[in-house]
């Protein structure tokens, strides 16, 4: 029975090791579909120890913890940032109260986030990026999509597949002079904060409710401030 202990051990040892020595810490990938839409992966060992990833989407970034690899893809569950609660007596009878510890704690939800051992694609939730994109590339289709040109926010496709992952057509009719609106891309167009969806607070694993530090307890989004598009 000490054998198998041992054994079991060993191998979750094993498991660790080859994950640590595999994961890409440090790294930022660029991704990009034919859709137009683009991503960022940032993957780095945070002051936990854990290996977690950044993804930021438009103007939206998501948090993922590394939970499983396999020979081909990381595996990431998402979660958000909380104030950290403990039971700690108080007053003369020592009557728990849950206190705030003065750190942080994850929480997860139910976004899922996958990135290939290669970091040739990615998987966030069930959309697919499978283009690669230069540094210098990716900044020039982001003030496309995101800057201050009349096509912010979408139009245009990529061409190809990952090997043509310089073409990208835009959308080039209008006067690029004139300024107007676009429905903002962090909150999809709907004003709410889309780490809380409008709530302003969610409830951890542990069943208490938690403030949003996102959005700072309002439930707006924090880009447009809940007016649904932002000026270009």
């Amino acid at each position: 029975m000490k054998r198998i202990g041992f054994l079991l051990l060993l191998w979750m040892a094993s498991v660790a090791t080859a994950t640590a020595q595999s994961f890409p810490s440090g790294k930022k990938f660029y991704f990009g579909r034919e859709d137009g839409r683009l991503m960022t992966v940032s993957l780095m060992y945070d002051n936990k120890g854990d290996a977690v990833a950044s993804v930021m989407l438009g103007y939206a970034s998501h948090l993922f913890l590394c939970t499983g690899t396999s020979d081909e893809w990381f595996s990431f569950e998402g979660y958000t940032l909380a104030p950290e609660y403990r039971a700690q007596s108080v007053g003369m009878g020592g009557f728990p109260v849950m206190m705030p510890t003065g750190d942080v704690c994850k929480s997860k939800n139910s976004e899922r986030f996958y990135l290939a051992r290669d970091c040739s694609q990615a998987v966030y939730n069930d959309t697919w990026y499978t283009i690669r994109l230069s540094p210098g590339r990716f900044n020039e289709l982001y003030e496309q999509n995101y800057g201050s040109s009349p096509a912010a926010g979408g139009g245009g496709s990529y061409g190809g597949g990952s090997g043509s992952s310089d073409s990208y057509d835009s959308d080039s009719s209008g006067d690029t002079s004139r300024h107007g609106y676009t429905t903002c891309k962090a909150c999809g167009g709907t004003g709410l904060c889309p780490a809380c969806h409008g709530n302003g607070h969610f409830v951890g694993r542990d069943g208490d409710v938690y403030p949003c530090l996102s959005c700072n307890r309002s439930g707006q989004c924090r880009v447009c401030h809940g007016q649904k598009r932002i000026r270009y």
